[in-house]
């Protein structure tokens, strides 16, 4: 799965929504997307480097560059 900008900001949508990237779930957030092809492990995997990235600070390795779209 290729994390488009358009696919992260949607998920970031979804995830503020839900009150942050702390508290929210990836089943919560999956059923919030609403994409055909986007699994629970998908979102579970960018849940989980989003709170990472976002708890470190560091900006993301090249291969990651959509992450580095973060505020």
């Amino acid at each position: 799965m290729l994390w488009t900008s358009s696919l992260h900001a949607r998920f970031v949508h979804a995830t503020e929504i839900l009150g942050g990237n702390e508290r929210a779930t990836p089943k919560l957030i999956l059923k919030l997307m609403d994409m055909k092809d986007l699994t629970l492990f998908h979102v579970k995997s960018h849940l989980q480097m989003y709170r990472i990235i976002k708890s470190t600070g560091r900006p993301a390795p090249y291969s990651l560059s959509i992450f580095n779209t973060f505020s």
